[in-house]
């Protein structure tokens, strides 16, 4: 088989773009930065190569204190593709504020 020039790649995409996820979260300790998180706060989520503004729902909680944990509703400003069980973290006013695993997606 000969090829004119170009390659041609072939990706599996494994899952398709969503804004919305539930999740669990755990703050980092003060000592590192980590701060109070609070329902509709905005923070930048990191995910894979994708970093994405977005909100938070707390259930059953008023506030996260540092070294706290968690379970939440994400609400992003742009679909990323995601699945459960993906590692993300992310930044609060410009600074590493915690990590959260991914526990489920709309269906």
């Amino acid at each position: 088989m000969r090829w004119s020039g170009a390659t041609c790649l072939r990706l599996r995409v494994r899952s398709a773009p969503n804004a919305c996820f539930a999740a669990d979260i755990t703050l980092l300790s003060e000592e590192q930065g980590g701060a109070g998180v609070v329902s509709g706060d905005r923070l930048r989520f990191h995910t894979r190569s994708a970093a994405v503004w977005g909100s938070v729902t707390l259930h059953g909680v008023d506030v996260v204190r540092p070294l706290h944990g968690a379970e939440v509703t994400v609400t992003l400003e742009e679909p990323v593709a995601l699945e459960e069980a993906q590692p993300f973290a992310f930044r609060q006013r410009g600074r590493a504020a915690g990590s959260g695993t991914v526990t489920r997606l709309p269906r």
